[in-house]
């Protein structure tokens, strides 16, 4: 192959990614897929996906990675056994304790031969420790049909999974490690919506510091003497507080008022007996001149 040809591929596999990469951003942006969380992740389901021929919906309706292991739904494993041209297969029995099928080989013109059968039955699932599930006590059929398929085409036709060894809701993969939150480069860029950074080669030469030339210590100078705190005496005086008067003391009060009372009434007494010889005798004069002005001491 020329440089030509070699350059033109590598130009389309950029091209090719590029449009990946948009359409993985598409899908977890939309919201739909909450339980992908993740650019990177629906990338690679939509990766998974067109290796084996699948649409990107389809792919993220029907395509899991779990643990590193390719999980298809049933009917997706049972659709592309259909849709290839050299494949088929029949239910020849589906009860509640087993499931059979039977895988053809398709040749043009000719009846289908028949490959052999996929059996999995309940005694299987419970071999396996798989009957004690909530999801296959209540949908047994479902999921020993699941069994039976991706158990089939992994014999029979692995090609319709490019190689790639199928496994299904049937299938247990025990607890789920805890998701990895830590991302770069690539994947940060598909969750994100900056591209992917460049690395750039470069070498980082750090240069040492020259240090400070010492400083001199001054000769005949000496160092201030902390000041003294001035300490001042102060003498606090609390005046007592009053006591609350008792009841002995409200009776010496009160009796103290009536001697008061009485004392300024006997002084008023006296008062009024030193007023009345005064008033007497003014008010003989006034009579004396009364009867001198009248003539009536004649």
């Amino acid at each position: 192959m020329s440089s030509n040809a070699l350059a033109k591929q590598g130009q389309m596999a950029e091209l090719d990614l590029t449009r990946t990469t948009d359409i993985a951003k598409v899908f977890v942006q939309s919201g739909y897929w909450s339980e992908v969380g993740s650019g990177s992740k629906a990338m690679v389901k939509v990766m998974a996906g067109r290796e084996m021929g699948i649409g990107a919906f389809t792919a993220m309706q029907g395509i899991n990675i779990i643990k590193g292991k390719l999980q298809l739904t049933a009917n997706l494993l049972a659709s592309m056994v259909k849709m290839s041209d050299k494949y088929d297969y029949r239910v020849r029995e589906l009860t509640n304790e087993i499931c059979r099928l039977e895988f053809f080989l398709l040749v043009n013109g000719q009846e289908p031969e028949s490959l052999g059968f996929s059996d999995f039955s309940w005694g299987d699932a419970q071999t396996a420790g798989l009957a004690t599930g909530n999801v296959w006590k209540s949908y047994p059929r479902n999921m020993m049909f699941a069994r039976a398929m991706s158990n089939g085409v992994n014999l029979h036709c692995p090609d319709v999974t490019k190689g790639i060894r199928a496994y299904t809701e049937g299938d247990d993969f025990g607890p789920m490690p805890e998701p990895v939150h830590e991302q770069s480069g690539l994947a940060a860029a598909l969750d994100g919506d900056e591209p992917p950074p460049k690395v750039i080669e470069a070498q980082v030469v750090e240069k040492s510091k020259p240090e400070p030339p010492p400083k001199k210590k001054a000769k005949g100078k000496k160092k201030a003497a902390p000041k003294k705190e001035k300490v001042v005496d102060v003498e606090v005086v609390v005046e007592p507080e009053p006591e609350p008067p008792t009841a002995e003391s409200e009776g010496a009060t009160r009796s103290m008022a009536v001697d008061a009372d009485e004392e300024d009434e006997k002084e008023a007494a006296e008062a009024e007996e030193e007023e009345a010889p005064v008033a007497d005798a003014a008010e003989d004069e006034g009579q004396e001149w009364t009867d001198s002005l009248f003539g009536g001491g004649e």
